[in-house]
C-alpha cells in the first residue's frame, strides 16, 4: 500500500529532528521529542504527536515555523522536493567544502578551501564556517549509525550557540577519532553531559579530556 503524503511528511520530519539530535527524552513511537515540536509551534502535544505519526501535515505557516527551526528547506520538508523556484531558498544555496571523516581535526587546524577538491551545495542556513563530513570510514563514527557515502553538514564557530540537544562532533583526549554526542543537561543538577546517539554507550561529563568542535547542521542520506 501507498504511504500518504502525511506519512511522508512525518518520515522527512522524523530524519530532519534526528539529523539535529532532537530524540525523545522518554521512549515513543516515534523517537523524536514530541513535546519540543509542540513548544516551538506552540500547539497541542497531541497535534505534535499526529505530525509525527503520520496523521497530520501542519498548515503553511507553521511548516515555514518547522523548517526555520529545523534549518531545512520548506519545500522539501513539505513535498520531498527541494524549493528551486523559491528565491528566498536558492539565494541560500551554499557550497561547502567536503571534507574525509579521518580528516576532520587536521582540516578544523587549517581550514584552507582552496585545497578542497570536492564541495556540496546545501540550502541549510549556514555560514561560511561550515564544512561537510563525507563519511568514508563508518568505524569513526561506530557509536551513531551513520551510513558510509552519507554527508554531515557542521558549523565550526564558537560564536554558534550551542544549545541543550545540540547535536556537535567531539574529539576525546589520546583518541585520534573524533565522533557524535547530543549536548544533553543533566536535569536537576545542570551539569552538562555527552549523550551518544546509541544506548550501548554511556553518558559523558564534559571535561578537559574532550573538545567539541563542531556543531551539526543536517545530514544527508546517513541515517539507517
Amino acid at each position: 500500500m501507498d504511504k500518504t503524503k502525511a506519512q511522508l511528511f512525518s518520515e522527512r520530519l522524523i530524519k530532519a529532528m534526528l539529523s539535529k539530535g532532537y530524540t525523545a527524552q522518554r521512549k515513543n513511537e516515534s523517537g523524536v521529542d514530541v513535546k519540543l515540536i509542540a513548544e516551538k509551534l506552540k500547539i497541542t502535544y497531541e497535534m505534535a504527536r499526529r505530525y509525527t505519526l503520520g496523521q497530520a501535515i501542519p498548515n503553511d505557516d507553521k511548516l515555514s515555523e518547522l523548517s526555520d527551526w529545523l534549518r531545512v528547506d520548506c519545500g522539501w520538508l513539505k513535498t520531498g522536493t527541494l524549493s528551486l523556484c523559491s528565491n528566498k531558498q536558492t539565494d541560500q544555496i551554499l557550497n561547502v567544502p567536503i571534507i574525509p571523516d579521518t580528516q576532520v581535526v587536521e582540516w578544523l587546524e587549517n581550514p584552507d578551501k582552496s585545497h578542497c577538491a570536492h564541495f556540496f551545495p546545501t540550502f541549510d542556513l549556514v555560514s561560511e564556517k561550515a564544512f561537510a563530513i563525507n563519511v568514508e570510514d563508518n568505524a569513526v563514527f561506530r557509536e551513531n549509525d551513520f551510513l558510509v557515502g552519507g554527508h554531515i553538514i557542521m558549523i565550526a564557530d564558537p560564536a554558534e550557540p550551542l544549545h541543550d540537544l545540540s547535536l556537535v562532533l567531539v574529539k576525546f583526549k589520546n583518541n585520534p577519532h573524533v565522533t557524535l554526542k547530543i549536548l544533553w543537561e543533566e536535569e536537576g543538577t545542570g551539569k552538562r553531559i555527552l549523550k551518544s546517539l546509541s544506548s550501548r554507550f554511556p553518558p559523558i561529563e564534559i571535561s578537559d579530556d574532550c573538545k567539541i568542535l563542531a556543531k551539526v547542521v543536517s545530514s544527508y542520506h546517513s541515517y539507517k
